[in-house]
């Protein structure tokens, strides 16, 4: 249920990226930033929800697996901010680099498997 979540959630991450890289850089370092407020508030939830002996360690686990999927899209969408190119798919593609990136820092860096 939470994989299912984290899928519709990055879905919509990039939809309001991609929004976000239309309107000019400030919406999409906006969006940003919200969603990785998101990530925390989402993640102290769910350590209060399922008692989590740490919930620091929860922290640094979500936020290293999401947070370069967050991080990556508008570093790509930089220069097309406000050029009215297509970013929709640039969007999509950071954020899948970014979780395939987090995931390797999760499972080599922090050495979880």
């Amino acid at each position: 249920m939470i994989l299912a979540f984290i899928v519709v959630f990055l879905a919509g991450y990039v939809a309001a990226a991609a929004w976000g890289a239309r309107r000019g850089r400030r919406p999409l370092v906006s969006v940003a930033g919200a969603t990785l407020a998101i990530i925390v508030l989402g993640s102290l939830f769910l350590g209060h929800q399922y008692a989590v002996p740490s919930v620091p360690l929860l922290l640094l686990y979500m936020l290293a697996f999401l947070g370069p999927a967050v991080v990556l899209p508008p570093l790509l969408l930089w220069g097309r901010a406000e050029a009215g190119a297509p970013t929709l798919g640039l969007a999509l593609v950071g954020t899948i680099a970014g979780l395939l990136a987090g995931w390797v820092v999760v499972v080599f860096g922090l050495r979880v498997w």
